[in-house]
């Protein structure tokens, strides 16, 4: 889903939340069935232990599937981004349609109201996506790419003591380097020591 509604992003044709809920999310069995079918393609395996001997239960208590070798219970939610929430698979997908598409991000007054739940719930639904969106993504950008600088952070004088050693930007804020792929959109961004031609020529080097 994450590289579809780029694609769509890209040419400006970006489904609208009801075309993607009738698509993918019509009800809570069919949002189950699309993240299953996702997290496990080639059919599914044990969330514990990987195995693929693997049984579903005709009334799925307490878990719809149960490893023959582990024999351990599990769910699609078991061990991933939505391990132990009590939000419902269809609520998960429209939160990450909300937040994919949206350019400023969401704030989670707004995606609580939209999905109808708390502003607490949906603070760390938020967090949960943005943090597994995050995982793994090392993957070098192809170019052309364009890199800025910013300066993050308040005056030193404002900290606390320990914390206004070190290399400094700018009025005492920490440096920023950012790099977006022209043709993709993605974006590398990491603090540095400093914005200097090697520490810069560097930190292309790593990602480009």
């Amino acid at each position: 889903m994450k590289v579809r509604l780029r694609d769509a992003r890209r040419s400006r044709e970006v489904m609208s939340l009801a075309q993607f809920m009738d698509e993918f999310a019509p009800d809570e069995a069919a949002a189950e069935a699309w993240f299953v079918a996702r997290c496990w393609s080639d059919g599914v395996r044990s969330a514990h232990c990987d195995s693929a001997r693997v049984a579903e239960r005709a009334n799925r208590r307490p878990m719809p599937y149960w490893c023959r070798d582990c024999r351990r219970y599990f769910y699609v939610k078991t061990n991933s981004v939505m391990h132990r929430s009590p939000l419902g698979c269809r609520i998960w997908a429209a939160a990450i349609y909300q937040i994919l598409t949206s350019l400023k991000g969401v704030a989670s007054t707004k995606l609580a109201r939209d999905l109808g739940i708390t502003q607490k719930s949906a603070w760390h639904l938020g967090h949960r996506i943005r943090a597994a969106f995050a995982v793994g993504d090392d993957r070098l950008l192809m170019g052309p790419v364009e890199i800025d600088e910013t300066y993050i952070g308040g005056k030193a004088k404002s900290r606390h003591a320990s914390q206004r050693d070190g290399k400094r930007g700018v009025d005492d804020k920490w440096p920023v380097v950012g790099i977006r792929d022209r043709a993709t959109g993605h974006v590398h961004a990491e603090a540095v020591d400093d914005t200097k031609k090697d520490e810069v020529q560097g930190y292309l080097a790593e990602n480009v």
